[in-house]
């Protein structure tokens, strides 16, 4: 068992340090504690953060690992949006991250994880929500880099679009009953 554990641990460095160079911008840390607030020991597989953006932590196991217990400990970093000791935005999604069993066994995972396309993932939101709602997202690390990037938006950012356009919107209204009123 402590072997896999170090290779899970390999492979979370790993997969940090390849994130850090597709996601230009972004810092990856794997096994690190004192990251998350009022938790210091909590070490998180990986946490990704950003300026603006919300931190997003993967956590990953193997495929031998009953997928619940990895979605399991996704969604307690996200249940009580748990704020990160480096970011002013809370952990708003997580990712559940299943590795082939195969690579526990490789001699260079920093070549099979450029290469494979067979990382199993999906988002965990709050309240037990997901996605996808069933099964996993399938690819390679730059399609696990889109879902990170797209889960990364602080929710507050979405509020304020939308509130932003509600506003435009109101105002072109009004434009247009002036304008049909002076005509």
């Amino acid at each position: 068992m402590e072997q896999s554990h170090s290779n899970e641990t390999n492979a979370n460095k790993a997969l940090a340090n390849l994130i850090k160079r597709v996601m230009h911008g972004r810092n990856a840390r794997a096994e690190t504690t004192r990251i998350i607030k009022n938790h210091p020991a909590m070490k998180p597989d990986i946490t990704i953060t950003a300026q603006g953006r919300s931190p997003v932590i993967i956590e990953a196991k193997y495929l031998r690992v009953p997928e619940n217990e990895v979605q399991e400990q996704a969604d307690w970093y996200v249940r009580e949006k748990r704020e990160s000791n480096r970011q002013s935005h809370p952990v708003e999604a997580a990712v559940a991250l299943r590795y082939p069993d195969e690579f526990a066994n490789a001699d260079d995972i920093d070549s099979v994880l450029e290469t494979t396309r067979e990382l199993r993932y999906c988002a965990v939101y709050p309240q037990g929500k997901r996605f996808p709602t069933t099964g996993w997202l399938e690819g390679s690390v730059c399609d696990l880099a889109d879902l990170i990037d797209l889960v990364a938006v602080p929710r507050s950012a979405f509020d304020k679009t939308a509130k932003d356009l509600s506003n435009s919107i109101d105002g072109a209204v009004s434009v247009l009953e002036n304008s049909a009123a002076i005509h």
